[in-house]
């Protein structure tokens, strides 16, 4: 079994379980590494300080933000206060497959074309989108070979780089190989977690706690103020009653969306 990338709990309503991350793809590696064209001799990089020329040791490299001529330092304390010891991956509601953008998966590339080719454009992308077709293409990009999709997405083609075969990991998990039998009562209970925790796709409404929490520390920064308090940390257990945890589920998601709704 390889190393796992993260553990922590996956959370859907109340019913939570501990998981870990395993990588479903791998990259190929097919880096070249620098040397001296003399003496076959590794290239080594040296970070040096551009104010005083001096060569900073790695214990001694801070993080920071620059805002204009201002630079904001990060300490130890304000990295620790950014929100990341919730470990928990939280299913917050769920959407009709085939909704999501596809260029929020990965890699993705608007595809421009020169004014020549407007016309075989239009209609390239104009028949792909009629027909529900998708392309798969190949090409070089940094030096490397990379496989590709290429669908219509308004009036544009996209690009999509997607793994090669041989970048596909399969799992071998103990779930695979086990018997795991469900009630039906239980099955409908998740069904009606489901629906009531459906809504359509919003991106809008998404955003990063991370990325926000950063952005107050500068602001608290830049205005000679002590960094805010950071929210503490969720804790969450696996279910021992599934059924009664998805009964909780549902009645406090209903009370949920009755409360946006007053």
């Amino acid at each position: 079994m390889p190393r796992s990338s993260w553990n922590g709990m996956f959370e859907v309503g109340l019913l939570a379980m501990p998981v870990k991350l395993y990588r479903a793809t791998r990259e190929a590696d097919y880096a070249f590494n620098q040397v001296d064209s003399k003496d076959g001799g590794r290239i080594r990089y040296r970070k040096f300080c551009e104010s005083c020329g001096r060569e900073v040791p790695f214990e001694e490299i801070g993080k920071a933000v620059f805002v204009g001529d201002e630079v904001v330092v990060f300490t130890d304390e304000d990295l620790e206060s950014l929100p990341q010891a919730d470990k928990i991956i939280r299913i917050t509601q769920f959407v009709t497959t085939g909704v999501v953008d596809l260029r929020t998966f990965g890699t993705a590339y608007n595809i421009n074309p020169d004014d020549a080719g407007f016309r075989a454009y239009t209609l390239l992308r104009q028949q792909m989108k009629d027909e529900g077709k998708v392309g798969i293409a190949q090409f070089s990009m940094s030096g490397k070979d990379t496989l590709a999709l290429v669908y219509p997405y308004g009036k544009t083609l996209v690009l999509q780089r997607v793994c090669w075969p041989s970048e596909v990991t399969e799992p071998d998990f103990k779930i695979l190989r086990t018997d795991v039998q469900v009630t039906d009562t239980e099955r409908q209970l998740a069904r009606q977690l489901l629906d009531t925790m459906t809504a359509p796709w919003e991106p809008e409404n998404f955003h990063s706690e991370w990325g926000e929490a950063r952005q107050k520390i500068i602001e608290a920064r830049l205005a000679g103020e002590p960094a805010p308090e950071p929210s503490p940390a969720t804790v969450q257990t696996a279910p021992i009653d599934i059924g009664a945890v998805l009964t909780a589920s549902i009645a406090a998601e209903k009370a949920k969306q009755k409360e946006k709704a007053s």
